[in-house]
């Protein structure tokens, strides 16, 4: 869950909240350091590092985005779309609020 709150908390400011391929490099960029700085075991190795690793973000972002007439060409991940992906489709959203530091 909370790596999930990650990726939606990218964002939970925007007035039209877009999932895009940049917001999900984003995550991707952000999960890495995260586990380069807490796991001493971490390992980013040449197949599950760089191709299945980074092939998994890409179809979330590519896959999952919605190509309609409006949208062609890159696509569009709303939050309705983030949430049912997730697995996570009815979570109230008065959860989901920007961590206060």
């Amino acid at each position: 869950m909370s790596q999930f709150l990650e990726l939606y908390n990218l964002q939970i400011d925007a007035e039209d909240p877009n999932y895009s391929m940049e917001v999900v490099l984003q995550h991707n960029v952000n999960r890495y350091y995260h586990s380069l700085n807490t796991n001493p075991y971490f390992w980013y190795g040449p197949i599950g590092g760089t191709v299945v690793r980074n092939a998994a973000y890409c179809f979330m972002g590519r896959l999952f985005a919605n190509y309609s007439a409006e949208y062609p060409l890159e696509g569009r991940l709303c939050k309705n779309i983030l949430f049912t992906m997730s697995g996570k489709p009815f979570i109230r959203l008065t959860l989901l609020t920007k961590p206060t530091i």
